[in-house]
């Protein structure tokens, strides 16, 4: 988790300002696909809330600083936005696979 935070937040410095939403939206699901989809065995429920809410905050902060609004609770990127119209995509949504073991 610690590194893909690591990358998340390299994603979203303001030295990628420049980018649009759409790919940031990209290169973000591609991270958290491939990161879900490799530690997706056993109890990881509260690993993908905790991942959920860090991008989601990430991605708000990056996006106030891109358009300069000062209010972070701005409706403009509320969750309907960001799951919903620019497609983020939900870990806490994913279904997981319980590990399973030969007894």
């Amino acid at each position: 988790m610690k590194r893909l935070r690591g990358r998340i937040h390299e994603e979203t410095t303001r030295r990628w300002l420049w980018k649009t939403e759409e790919s940031i939206i990209t290169v973000t699901n591609r991270l958290l696909t491939g990161w879900s989809n490799y530690f997706s065995v056993g109890a990881v429920r509260r690993a993908y809330f905790s991942m959920d809410h860090y991008v989601f905050q990430r991605l708000r902060q990056w996006w106030c600083v891109k358009h300069k609004v000062r209010n972070r609770r701005d409706a403009r990127f509320s969750g309907n936005y960001v799951y919903g119209q620019l497609g983020l995509l939900r870990l806490r949504a994913r279904s997981y696979r319980v590990a399973c073991t030969n007894v």
